[in-house]
Protein backbone atom coordinates (compact mmCIF):
# COMPACT_ATOMS: atom_id res chain seq x y z
CA UNK A 1 0.00 0.00 0.00
CA UNK A 2 1.60 3.27 -1.16
CA UNK A 3 0.69 5.32 1.88
CA UNK A 4 3.43 7.16 3.79
CA UNK A 5 3.19 6.61 7.54
CA UNK A 6 5.61 7.94 10.14
CA UNK A 7 5.91 6.50 13.65
CA UNK A 8 7.10 8.85 16.40
CA UNK A 9 8.27 7.76 19.87
CA UNK A 10 8.39 4.38 21.57
CA UNK A 11 4.70 3.40 21.69
CA UNK A 12 3.98 3.42 17.92
CA UNK A 13 7.07 1.33 17.13
CA UNK A 14 5.32 -1.65 18.75
CA UNK A 15 2.92 -1.52 15.77
CA UNK A 16 5.68 -1.65 13.12
CA UNK A 17 5.49 -5.40 12.45
CA UNK A 18 1.68 -5.33 12.48
CA UNK A 19 1.60 -2.53 9.89
CA UNK A 20 4.01 -4.33 7.55
CA UNK A 21 1.95 -7.52 7.81
CA UNK A 22 -1.09 -5.54 6.65
CA UNK A 23 0.58 -4.24 3.50
CA UNK A 24 1.94 -0.85 4.61
CA UNK A 25 5.42 -0.46 3.12
CA UNK A 26 6.37 3.22 3.27
CA UNK A 27 6.97 3.51 7.03
CA UNK A 28 9.51 5.85 8.64
CA UNK A 29 10.61 5.71 12.30
CA UNK A 30 11.50 8.77 14.39
CA UNK A 31 12.49 8.87 18.04
CA UNK A 32 11.90 12.59 18.62
CA UNK A 33 9.20 15.07 17.72
CA UNK A 34 11.66 17.52 16.15
CA UNK A 35 12.91 14.89 13.68
CA UNK A 36 9.34 14.06 12.69
CA UNK A 37 8.41 17.75 12.23
CA UNK A 38 11.43 18.24 9.97
CA UNK A 39 10.17 15.34 7.82
CA UNK A 40 6.64 16.78 7.72
CA UNK A 41 7.95 20.08 6.37
CA UNK A 42 9.48 18.40 3.32
CA UNK A 43 7.64 18.56 -0.06
CA UNK A 44 6.86 14.83 -0.10
CA UNK A 45 3.45 14.44 1.62
CA UNK A 46 2.85 12.23 4.66
CA UNK A 47 -0.50 10.39 4.83
CA UNK A 48 -0.62 9.49 8.53
CA UNK A 49 1.30 10.14 11.78
CA UNK A 50 1.19 7.62 14.63
CA UNK A 51 2.75 9.15 17.73
CA UNK A 52 3.29 8.69 21.44
CA UNK A 53 2.18 11.30 24.00
CA UNK A 54 5.48 10.89 25.83
CA UNK A 55 8.33 12.06 23.58
CA UNK A 56 11.96 12.42 24.70
CA UNK A 57 12.40 15.99 23.43
CA UNK A 58 9.00 17.68 23.70
CA UNK A 59 5.47 17.53 25.10
CA UNK A 60 3.29 15.26 22.95
CA UNK A 61 0.43 17.79 22.91
CA UNK A 62 2.77 20.52 21.65
CA UNK A 63 3.86 18.08 18.94
CA UNK A 64 0.21 17.56 17.89
CA UNK A 65 -0.28 21.34 17.64
CA UNK A 66 2.91 21.65 15.56
CA UNK A 67 1.67 18.92 13.18
CA UNK A 68 -1.39 21.06 12.42
CA UNK A 69 0.86 24.01 11.53
CA UNK A 70 2.79 22.12 8.84
CA UNK A 71 2.08 22.92 5.15
CA UNK A 72 0.00 19.77 4.52
CA UNK A 73 -0.97 18.45 7.96
CA UNK A 74 -1.81 14.73 7.98
CA UNK A 75 -4.24 13.02 10.37
CA UNK A 76 -2.71 11.46 13.48
CA UNK A 77 -3.33 8.52 15.81
CA UNK A 78 -1.90 8.03 19.31
CA UNK A 79 -0.37 4.82 20.71
CA UNK A 80 0.93 5.38 24.23
CA UNK A 81 1.30 4.04 27.75
CA UNK A 82 -0.44 7.15 29.15
CA UNK A 83 -3.86 6.08 30.42
CA UNK A 84 -6.68 6.90 27.97
CA UNK A 85 -8.91 7.95 30.87
CA UNK A 86 -6.33 10.61 31.69
CA UNK A 87 -5.42 12.08 28.29
CA UNK A 88 -7.97 10.67 25.83
CA UNK A 89 -10.41 13.58 26.09
CA UNK A 90 -7.65 16.18 25.67
CA UNK A 91 -6.28 14.28 22.63
CA UNK A 92 -9.76 14.14 21.13
CA UNK A 93 -9.99 17.94 21.33
CA UNK A 94 -6.73 18.14 19.40
CA UNK A 95 -8.36 16.14 16.56
CA UNK A 96 -6.84 12.66 16.91
CA UNK A 97 -8.44 9.81 14.93
CA UNK A 98 -7.72 7.25 17.62
CA UNK A 99 -6.19 6.82 21.07
CA UNK A 100 -4.75 3.39 21.92
CA UNK A 101 -3.14 2.15 25.10
CA UNK A 102 -0.48 -0.55 25.00
CA UNK A 103 -1.28 -3.38 24.41
CA UNK A 104 -3.65 -2.25 21.66
CA UNK A 105 -6.48 -3.95 19.80
CA UNK A 106 -4.96 -4.70 16.35
CA UNK A 107 -8.29 -4.97 14.52
CA UNK A 108 -9.55 -1.67 15.92
CA UNK A 109 -6.23 0.01 15.15
CA UNK A 110 -6.41 -1.15 11.51
CA UNK A 111 -9.98 0.20 11.22
CA UNK A 112 -8.89 3.56 12.62
CA UNK A 113 -5.90 3.74 10.25
CA UNK A 114 -8.09 3.04 7.21
CA UNK A 115 -10.66 5.56 8.46
CA UNK A 116 -8.00 8.26 8.85
CA UNK A 117 -6.51 7.58 5.41
CA UNK A 118 -9.95 7.54 3.75
CA UNK A 119 -10.97 10.84 5.26
CA UNK A 120 -7.68 12.68 5.00
CA UNK A 121 -9.52 15.47 3.17
CA UNK A 122 -11.19 16.34 6.47
CA UNK A 123 -7.87 17.72 7.60
CA UNK A 124 -7.19 19.34 4.25
CA UNK A 125 -10.54 21.18 4.51
CA UNK A 126 -9.64 22.40 8.02
CA UNK A 127 -12.59 20.81 9.75
CA UNK A 128 -10.47 20.32 12.85
CA UNK A 129 -10.50 23.64 14.68
CA UNK A 130 -7.23 25.30 15.67
CA UNK A 131 -7.43 27.79 18.50
CA UNK A 132 -6.05 31.29 17.89
CA UNK A 133 -2.93 32.47 19.70
CA UNK A 134 -3.07 35.56 21.90
CA UNK A 135 -1.34 38.58 20.35
CA UNK A 136 1.46 40.53 21.97
CA UNK A 137 0.03 42.36 24.98
CA UNK A 138 0.82 46.07 25.04
CA UNK A 139 -0.80 49.49 25.44
CA UNK A 140 -3.51 50.75 27.79
CA UNK A 141 -5.94 47.92 27.09
CA UNK A 142 -3.06 45.48 27.03
CA UNK A 143 -2.44 46.20 30.72
CA UNK A 144 -6.08 45.45 31.54
CA UNK A 145 -5.95 42.25 29.48
CA UNK A 146 -2.71 41.25 31.20
CA UNK A 147 -4.32 41.70 34.64
CA UNK A 148 -7.38 39.72 33.49
CA UNK A 149 -5.26 36.81 32.22
CA UNK A 150 -3.13 36.70 35.37
CA UNK A 151 -6.30 36.52 37.44
CA UNK A 152 -7.69 33.69 35.28
CA UNK A 153 -4.37 31.79 35.39
CA UNK A 154 -4.09 32.00 39.17
CA UNK A 155 -7.65 30.74 39.70
CA UNK A 156 -7.33 27.95 37.13
CA UNK A 157 -3.94 26.81 38.44
CA UNK A 158 -5.40 26.52 41.95
CA UNK A 159 -8.31 24.53 40.51
CA UNK A 160 -5.91 22.26 38.55
CA UNK A 161 -3.87 21.53 41.69
CA UNK A 162 -7.05 20.69 43.62
CA UNK A 163 -8.15 18.26 40.90
CA UNK A 164 -4.71 16.63 40.93
CA UNK A 165 -4.90 16.18 44.69
CA UNK A 166 -8.42 14.72 44.34
CA UNK A 167 -7.15 12.02 41.96
CA UNK A 168 -8.54 13.48 38.69
CA UNK A 169 -5.42 14.42 36.68
CA UNK A 170 -7.57 14.36 33.50
CA UNK A 171 -9.14 17.69 34.57
CA UNK A 172 -5.69 19.01 35.49
CA UNK A 173 -4.46 18.15 31.98
CA UNK A 174 -7.49 19.80 30.33
CA UNK A 175 -7.04 22.99 32.38
CA UNK A 176 -3.31 23.07 31.60
CA UNK A 177 -3.86 22.71 27.85
CA UNK A 178 -6.47 25.49 28.01
CA UNK A 179 -4.05 27.82 29.84
CA UNK A 180 -1.45 27.28 27.10
CA UNK A 181 -3.62 29.38 24.79
CA UNK A 182 -3.11 32.34 27.14
CA UNK A 183 0.69 32.23 26.97
CA UNK A 184 3.67 30.14 28.09
CA UNK A 185 3.99 29.56 31.82
CA UNK A 186 6.48 27.30 33.62
CA UNK A 187 3.97 26.45 36.35
CA UNK A 188 1.40 25.38 33.73
CA UNK A 189 3.94 23.13 31.98
CA UNK A 190 4.84 21.54 35.32
CA UNK A 191 1.16 20.82 36.01
CA UNK A 192 0.75 19.18 32.58
CA UNK A 193 3.79 16.93 33.18
CA UNK A 194 2.49 16.00 36.64
CA UNK A 195 -0.95 15.17 35.20
CA UNK A 196 0.55 12.90 32.54
CA UNK A 197 2.40 10.86 35.19
CA UNK A 198 -0.39 10.69 37.80
CA UNK A 199 -2.93 7.82 38.04
CA UNK A 200 -6.60 8.53 37.35
CA UNK A 201 -8.40 7.50 40.56
CA UNK A 202 -11.80 9.13 40.19
CA UNK A 203 -14.08 9.63 37.14
CA UNK A 204 -14.55 13.15 35.76
CA UNK A 205 -18.04 14.60 35.66
CA UNK A 206 -18.65 16.04 32.19
CA UNK A 207 -20.61 19.30 32.12
CA UNK A 208 -21.19 21.28 28.95
CA UNK A 209 -22.69 24.76 28.83
CA UNK A 210 -24.14 26.66 25.89
CA UNK A 211 -22.03 29.83 25.75
CA UNK A 212 -23.28 31.18 22.40
CA UNK A 213 -25.43 33.89 24.00
CA UNK A 214 -22.55 35.08 26.21
CA UNK A 215 -20.20 35.13 23.20
CA UNK A 216 -22.68 37.28 21.21
CA UNK A 217 -22.94 39.70 24.16
CA UNK A 218 -19.14 40.02 24.26
CA UNK A 219 -18.94 40.79 20.53
CA UNK A 220 -21.81 43.29 20.79
CA UNK A 221 -19.94 45.15 23.55
CA UNK A 222 -16.78 45.15 21.42
CA UNK A 223 -18.62 46.55 18.37
CA UNK A 224 -20.08 49.29 20.56
CA UNK A 225 -16.51 49.99 21.73
CA UNK A 226 -17.54 49.17 25.30
CA UNK A 227 -14.28 47.31 25.86
CA UNK A 228 -14.58 47.19 29.66
CA UNK A 229 -17.83 45.23 29.41
CA UNK A 230 -16.35 43.01 26.69
CA UNK A 231 -13.42 42.16 28.97
CA UNK A 232 -15.74 41.37 31.86
CA UNK A 233 -17.71 38.95 29.67
CA UNK A 234 -14.44 37.45 28.36
CA UNK A 235 -13.52 36.76 31.97
CA UNK A 236 -16.70 34.68 32.33
CA UNK A 237 -15.90 32.80 29.09
CA UNK A 238 -12.31 32.08 30.13
CA UNK A 239 -13.43 30.79 33.52
CA UNK A 240 -15.65 28.37 31.58
CA UNK A 241 -12.50 27.43 29.56
CA UNK A 242 -13.87 28.84 26.27
CA UNK A 243 -10.66 29.85 24.51
CA UNK A 244 -11.57 30.24 20.84
CA UNK A 245 -13.95 33.24 20.76
CA UNK A 246 -12.65 34.87 23.94
CA UNK A 247 -9.08 35.00 22.60
CA UNK A 248 -10.42 36.41 19.30
CA UNK A 249 -12.17 39.21 21.23
CA UNK A 250 -9.02 39.98 23.25
CA UNK A 251 -7.00 40.08 20.02
CA UNK A 252 -9.60 42.38 18.43
CA UNK A 253 -9.31 44.84 21.35
CA UNK A 254 -5.51 44.77 21.08
CA UNK A 255 -5.72 45.28 17.30
CA UNK A 256 -8.14 48.21 17.61
CA UNK A 257 -5.72 49.99 19.93
CA UNK A 258 -2.82 49.35 17.53
CA UNK A 259 -4.83 50.72 14.59
CA UNK A 260 -5.83 53.85 16.50
CA UNK A 261 -2.25 54.44 17.62
CA UNK A 262 -0.90 53.96 14.08
CA UNK A 263 -3.52 56.34 12.67
CA UNK A 264 -2.54 59.01 15.21
CA UNK A 265 1.14 58.65 14.34
CA UNK A 266 0.37 58.67 10.60
CA UNK A 267 -1.77 61.82 10.89
CA UNK A 268 0.95 63.59 12.88
CA UNK A 269 3.55 62.68 10.26
CA UNK A 270 1.30 63.87 7.41
CA UNK A 271 0.60 67.19 9.14
CA UNK A 272 4.29 67.60 9.90
CA UNK A 273 5.28 67.06 6.26
CA UNK A 274 2.46 69.18 4.86
CA UNK A 275 3.25 72.13 7.11
CA UNK A 276 6.70 72.40 5.51
CA UNK A 277 5.34 72.87 1.98
CA UNK A 278 4.11 76.37 1.11
CA UNK A 279 3.11 75.10 -2.36
CA UNK A 280 0.48 72.88 -0.73
CA UNK A 281 -1.37 75.94 0.54
CA UNK A 282 -0.75 77.96 -2.65
CA UNK A 283 -2.18 75.16 -4.84
CA UNK A 284 -5.38 75.10 -2.80
CA UNK A 285 -5.68 78.90 -2.97
CA UNK A 286 -5.33 78.76 -6.79
CA UNK A 287 -7.97 76.01 -6.89
CA UNK A 288 -10.40 78.14 -4.87
CA UNK A 289 -9.69 81.17 -7.08
CA UNK A 290 -10.44 79.11 -10.20
CA UNK A 291 -13.99 78.43 -8.99
CA UNK A 292 -14.86 82.15 -8.96
CA UNK A 293 -12.43 83.72 -11.47
CA UNK A 294 -10.69 82.17 -14.51
CA UNK A 295 -11.01 78.38 -14.21
CA UNK A 296 -8.47 77.33 -16.89
CA UNK A 297 -5.72 79.70 -15.72
CA UNK A 298 -5.99 79.13 -11.98
CA UNK A 299 -6.70 75.39 -12.35
CA UNK A 300 -3.46 75.05 -14.37
CA UNK A 301 -1.54 76.95 -11.69
CA UNK A 302 -3.12 74.75 -9.00
CA UNK A 303 -1.95 71.62 -10.86
CA UNK A 304 1.60 72.94 -11.20
CA UNK A 305 1.81 73.87 -7.52
CA UNK A 306 0.23 70.51 -6.63
CA UNK A 307 2.97 68.63 -8.49
CA UNK A 308 5.64 70.60 -6.60
CA UNK A 309 3.82 69.93 -3.28
CA UNK A 310 3.82 66.17 -4.00
CA UNK A 311 7.52 66.34 -4.76
CA UNK A 312 7.97 67.95 -1.32
CA UNK A 313 6.03 65.00 0.21
CA UNK A 314 2.83 66.96 0.84
CA UNK A 315 0.90 64.29 -1.07
CA UNK A 316 -2.63 64.79 0.19
CA UNK A 317 -3.05 68.52 -0.67
CA UNK A 318 -1.00 68.02 -3.84
CA UNK A 319 -3.28 65.29 -5.20
CA UNK A 320 -6.31 67.28 -4.10
CA UNK A 321 -5.14 70.34 -6.05
CA UNK A 322 -4.33 68.31 -9.19
CA UNK A 323 -7.57 66.34 -9.24
CA UNK A 324 -9.59 69.46 -8.38
CA UNK A 325 -7.86 71.45 -11.13
CA UNK A 326 -8.53 68.78 -13.76
CA UNK A 327 -12.16 68.53 -12.67
CA UNK A 328 -12.54 72.30 -12.77
CA UNK A 329 -11.20 72.52 -16.35
CA UNK A 330 -13.47 69.65 -17.42
CA UNK A 331 -16.52 71.34 -15.91
CA UNK A 332 -15.67 74.62 -17.62
CA UNK A 333 -14.95 73.14 -21.07
CA UNK A 334 -18.05 70.91 -21.15
CA UNK A 335 -20.39 73.62 -19.93
CA UNK A 336 -21.54 71.56 -16.94
CA UNK A 337 -20.83 74.56 -14.68
CA UNK A 338 -24.10 76.10 -15.79
CA UNK A 339 -26.02 73.02 -14.62
CA UNK A 340 -25.28 72.66 -10.91
CA UNK A 341 -27.38 69.52 -10.65
CA UNK A 342 -24.31 67.50 -11.71
CA UNK A 343 -23.57 67.06 -8.01
CA UNK A 344 -26.62 64.80 -7.73
CA UNK A 345 -25.90 62.48 -10.66
CA UNK A 346 -24.62 59.65 -8.45
CA UNK A 347 -27.52 57.38 -7.46
CA UNK A 348 -28.01 56.55 -3.82
CA UNK A 349 -26.60 53.19 -2.76
CA UNK A 350 -29.46 51.17 -1.26
CA UNK A 351 -27.44 47.96 -1.03
CA UNK A 352 -28.23 45.92 2.11
CA UNK A 353 -24.51 45.52 2.87
CA UNK A 354 -21.28 47.47 2.27
CA UNK A 355 -17.65 46.30 2.37
CA UNK A 356 -14.39 48.14 3.08
CA UNK A 357 -10.89 46.60 3.01
CA UNK A 358 -8.33 48.49 5.08
CA UNK A 359 -5.14 47.04 3.53
CA UNK A 360 -5.59 45.86 -0.07
CA UNK A 361 -1.97 44.71 -0.54
CA UNK A 362 -0.94 41.87 1.79
CA UNK A 363 2.41 40.14 2.18
CA UNK A 364 2.90 37.18 4.50
CA UNK A 365 6.08 38.81 5.81
CA UNK A 366 3.95 41.64 7.22
CA UNK A 367 2.73 41.35 10.81
CA UNK A 368 -0.60 43.09 10.18
CA UNK A 369 -3.55 40.92 9.17
CA UNK A 370 -6.08 41.99 6.52
CA UNK A 371 -8.79 44.12 8.13
CA UNK A 372 -12.28 43.79 6.65
CA UNK A 373 -15.01 46.22 7.74
CA UNK A 374 -18.60 45.68 6.61
CA UNK A 375 -21.87 47.45 7.32
CA UNK A 376 -25.17 45.59 7.55
CA UNK A 377 -28.29 47.75 7.05
CA UNK A 378 -30.83 45.22 8.34
CA UNK A 379 -30.74 41.86 10.20
CA UNK A 380 -30.11 38.78 8.09
CA UNK A 381 -27.64 36.14 6.90
CA UNK A 382 -24.28 37.58 5.77
CA UNK A 383 -21.78 35.57 3.72
CA UNK A 384 -18.17 36.69 3.34
CA UNK A 385 -15.90 34.72 0.98
CA UNK A 386 -12.45 34.90 -0.62
CA UNK A 387 -12.55 34.21 -4.38
CA UNK A 388 -9.79 33.48 -6.87
CA UNK A 389 -9.74 36.14 -9.58
CA UNK A 390 -10.80 36.07 -12.37
CA UNK A 391 -12.39 32.58 -12.11
CA UNK A 392 -14.31 33.62 -8.97
CA UNK A 393 -13.67 30.23 -7.42
CA UNK A 394 -14.17 30.25 -3.64
CA UNK A 395 -10.98 29.48 -1.70
CA UNK A 396 -12.05 30.45 1.82
CA UNK A 397 -15.30 31.19 3.68
CA UNK A 398 -14.72 33.85 6.32
CA UNK A 399 -18.28 34.38 7.57
CA UNK A 400 -21.63 32.69 6.99
CA UNK A 401 -23.95 33.64 9.82
CA UNK A 402 -26.76 35.88 11.02
CA UNK A 403 -25.91 39.52 11.76
CA UNK A 404 -27.92 42.32 13.28
CA UNK A 405 -27.87 45.82 11.81
CA UNK A 406 -24.56 47.57 12.44
CA UNK A 407 -20.90 47.85 11.47
CA UNK A 408 -18.61 44.85 11.98
CA UNK A 409 -14.92 44.19 11.64
CA UNK A 410 -12.94 40.97 11.21
CA UNK A 411 -9.30 40.20 10.53
CA UNK A 412 -7.86 37.55 8.27
CA UNK A 413 -4.23 36.36 8.18
CA UNK A 414 -4.37 35.60 4.44
CA UNK A 415 -4.26 31.84 4.99
CA UNK A 416 -6.82 29.20 4.09
CA UNK A 417 -7.96 25.98 5.69
CA UNK A 418 -5.14 24.26 7.56
CA UNK A 419 -2.96 27.36 7.53
CA UNK A 420 -1.77 27.09 3.92
CA UNK A 421 -0.53 30.26 2.25
CA UNK A 422 -2.25 31.41 -0.93
CA UNK A 423 -0.08 31.75 -4.05
CA UNK A 424 0.71 35.24 -5.27
CA UNK A 425 -2.29 36.56 -7.19
CA UNK A 426 -5.26 38.91 -7.17
CA UNK A 427 -8.21 37.74 -5.07
CA UNK A 428 -11.71 39.04 -4.50
CA UNK A 429 -13.41 39.55 -1.17
CA UNK A 430 -17.13 38.97 -1.79
CA UNK A 431 -19.88 39.86 0.65
CA UNK A 432 -23.46 38.70 0.05
CA UNK A 433 -26.78 39.47 1.72
CA UNK A 434 -30.32 38.98 0.42
CA UNK A 435 -28.92 37.86 -2.93
CA UNK A 436 -26.96 41.11 -3.39
CA UNK A 437 -23.18 40.68 -3.80
CA UNK A 438 -20.41 43.24 -3.36
CA UNK A 439 -16.81 42.54 -4.35
CA UNK A 440 -13.50 44.23 -3.70
CA UNK A 441 -10.10 43.22 -5.00
CA UNK A 442 -7.03 42.42 -2.92
CA UNK A 443 -3.46 41.51 -3.91
CA UNK A 444 -1.74 38.79 -1.87
CA UNK A 445 1.99 38.23 -2.31
CA UNK A 446 3.54 35.00 -1.05
CA UNK A 447 7.16 35.98 -0.65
Amino acid sequence: MNKRIILVGNGPQKALVFLKQNGFKLISLFKTGREALAELKKPQPVDLVITDIKLPDMDGFIFLQEIKKTPAPPPFIIITSVDKNLAGNAASKEGTFGYFNIPFDENLLLKRINYALRFKEIFEDSKVKRLPQLKQIKGKWGEKIKTLIENIKNRKIRQAKEKLAQGTPQRTLEIGLFLRNLGNDAEVEELINMALTSPQKNPVEKTEKDLKKIIRQAWDCYLKEDFDSALEICKTLLLEEEASESVKILNAILSREEIEEEEKIEKKEIRKMESKSAFAYISLIFLLAGIFLKPVLFASLACICGIIAIHQKAKRPGFLAISGGILLVFIHLTGIASQWNFLNLKPRDNSPVKLFIKNKIFRYSDEKPITLIYKVKSPGIVKLKVLKSPEKKAVKTLINEFHNKGTYEIQWDGRVDRGQKLPTSVYLIQIEKEGVKKEAGIYIKNE
